[in-house]
């Protein structure tokens, strides 16, 4: 419909609404349920967070299939040097394969492992042993060991005993100094000869930190020649009959003679 205004102009009526009034909000405090809500977002966000660096620590700690795949994590607790003899049985049941192989296998990682890992004035030494005992290795400083020594070398007498072995690492250790000190034997501890009584004294007598016994084979019993109570600081450890289950044994000793973790590099 037209109108007229007050100059008598025609017009047209105001057909479009007046422009709404601006809204205002109220903003009142958050309700309980929304409060929960956020509460939830934040902590499942913690939660992703979280597990995406746990994921990332296991993938570069993931346990290690060899030592040279390993390395030594934390930091040292040893004040002073690691002295560590490898002790290897080559009697002639030890001497049947694979034996002799892993345990080359075994030594060659464990230098080149101690090399990258350890302190280039921590000690290595070696024994081999059978009827008799004598040195593979004399006590010495990791960085002046070169290449790769036999540590195993063939002996002519019969019979296996171990109290030779003691005595001989005895008479090697005298004079070091070594914040802590081990014999890692490489046996199937089928000893015969030896008292147990006279083992015992001459372990006590000599206070080594670790004797062990790797034995190859799996949930293998502890060796009749070792169940004497008085024998019962020396530890028995299995491993499976190869180079790097050995080495990884060894590798594990190291990282519990100096206070630190064996992890994956």
């Amino acid at each position: 419909m037209i109108g007229r205004g007050q100059s008598g102009q025609p017009y047209l009526p105001r057909l479009l609404p007046a422009r709404p009034a601006r809204l205002r909000y109220d903003r009142g405090p958050l309700s309980r349920r929304t409060w929960l809500t956020l509460l939830a977002l934040l902590l499942l966000l913690g939660l992703g967070s979280f597990l995406l660096v746990t994921c990332d620590d296991h993938q570069d700690n993931a346990a290690p299939t060899s030592l040279a795949q390993a390395h030594l994590g934390g930091a040292r607790r040893l004040p002073g040097r690691v002295c560590m003899t490898l002790v290897s049985d080559v009697s002639s049941s030890m001497a049947k394969p694979p034996l002799p192989s892993v345990r080359a296998s075994a030594v060659r990682d464990l230098l080149e492992f101690s090399r990258r890992e350890l302190a280039p004035d921590d000690v290595l030494g070696g024994i081999s042993f059978a009827g008799d005992a004598q040195t593979s290795l004399p006590l010495t400083p990791i960085r002046d060991i070169q290449g790769t020594p036999r540590l195993d070398p063939l002996l002519t007498s019969g019979g296996t005993a171990f109290l030779p072995v003691l005595k001989r690492a005895e008479s090697m250790y005298a004079g070091q100094r070594c914040a802590a000190s081990a014999l890692a034997v490489v046996s199937d501890g089928e000893l015969a000869g030896d008292s147990p009584q006279a083992l015992g004294d001459e372990v006590a007598a000599a206070a080594f930190t670790r004797v062990v016994f790797f034995i190859p084979g799996k949930n293998q019993p502890r060796p009749t020649a070792l169940s004497d109570p008085r024998l019962g600081g020396i530890q028995v450890v299995n491993f499976r009959p190869n180079g790097d289950d050995l080495g990884l044994a060894y590798g594990r000793l190291l990282a519990d003679l100096t206070g630190r973790q064996l992890a994956g590099r």
